[in-house]
């Protein structure tokens, strides 16, 4: 399978989005998403000379943008700490000329600012600032999956809406954390005792907050 090459900033910009002016904020008719950072090329694992930061824009469709070259809200990206996770949903993006660029239109560097208003979360992301900054603990369904015990949905509140307080998240990829593999074979043996032919149940949980924030959100 033949892998597609990603974008730079410069390629995003003129081939993706037609050329769109310096310095004005870009409403995209595309999904960008946010995937995380790295520091080698994770098909050939080539050691970048620094961070890059990796978005995605359709399948196998990506934009890989040195940190040097990425803006948060003006600022160095590498200030940002957890402003920006995976998931999260760019809809505008503003792209500037480097200092040392000028007026030369066919340069192969811009800068890419990102602001927080223009972020739309995701649900990992929701629930991760639902727990940092009120302490909540949410509900975790479980359910019984091939000898494991897995998180179906997470009940937290909707930030989204007044009208709706609670909402289930569904599409977060997180996973239960037990002391030993002793405790979760215990556990589930006290599903299958129970009365319960679904193998569901319903439990309070908290996010492992610091394991979150180390991997972006990953």
């Amino acid at each position: 399978m033949r892998r597609v090459p990603h974008s730079t900033p410069a390629q995003f910009r003129t081939k993706i989005l037609g050329g769109v002016d310096y310095n004005e904020s870009f409403a995209l008719s595309l999904n960008l998403y946010y995937v995380g950072k790295e520091d080698n090329d994770r098909i050939y694992f080539n050691q970048y000379s620094e961070t890059h930061h990796r978005f995605e824009f359709g399948y196998g469709k990506t934009l890989l943008v040195p940190e040097s070259q990425l803006r948060f809200n003006s600022k160095k990206f590498e200030s940002t700490e957890l402003l920006i996770c995976h998931g999260d949903l760019i809809t505008r993006l503003t792209f500037q000329r480097e200092e040392n660029q000028g007026e030369v239109e066919d340069a192969t560097g811009c800068i890419i600012n990102i602001n927080r208003v223009d972020l739309q979360f995701s649900q990992g992301r929701s629930l991760f600032n639902q727990r940092s900054e009120y302490k909540i603990v949410h509900l975790l369904h479980l359910k019984i999956s091939s000898d494991r015990v897995v998180i179906e949905s997470i009940d937290g509140f909707d930030d989204t809406s007044i009208k709706k307080p609670n909402r289930s998240f569904d599409r977060v990829q997180a996973k239960l954390k037990f002391q030993n593999p002793e405790s979760e074979a215990q556990f589930l043996n006290h599903l299958r005792q129970e009365d319960n032919s679904e193998g569901k149940c319903v439990i309070l949980g908290r996010i492992y907050e610091k394991k979150f924030a180390e991997s972006f959100g990953e």
